[in-house]
């Protein structure tokens, strides 16, 4: 379960504690984001996801149109800067954020389905880089 501003969750908490300040106190303030909870499932016996699953199902948003000077999938002009810097630094890019993307680390895909994703997508775009293999104990 993720909780975010679309969520009834969030909608929900963000009322209860609204109403306790509000009997707590003689007045009304505004209530300012301050943080986020994020929960999750880790699901150990799901197959390893390829690296077109993951670029469809969290890259594609921002790279298939280009958003924020995202480099467009496929395009080898935007991404031979890029694959020049070696396939460690990209992944590390991706991992840790760079400039308008934030961290792909932590969510529902492994750092190791991340990096699968990185190699799909420079690929795409011109890199040679071979898919990474999953050590013997992760592949499922």
């Amino acid at each position: 379960m993720f909780v975010d501003k679309q969520n009834k969750a969030y909608d929900q908490a963000l009322r209860i504690v609204f109403l306790f300040f509000k009997q707590k106190t003689a007045y009304e303030f505004p209530l300012r984001l301050v943080g986020s909870v994020t929960l999750k499932t880790v699901q150990k016996d799901r197959p390893l996801a390829t690296g077109e699953e993951v670029y469809k199902a969290q890259c594609a948003a921002c790279h298939a149109a280009g958003i924020s000077g995202a480099p467009i999938f496929g395009n080898a002009d935007a991404w031979g800067p890029r694959l020049g810097q070696g396939f460690e630094a990209l992944v590390q890019s991706v991992l840790h954020g760079k400039g308008a993307m934030s961290a792909q680390s932590g969510g529902q895909f492994t750092d190791f389905e991340i990096s699968r994703a990185v190699a799909y997508v420079a690929n795409a775009g011109g890199g040679k880089f071979a898919d990474p293999q999953a050590p013997a104990a992760e592949e499922k």
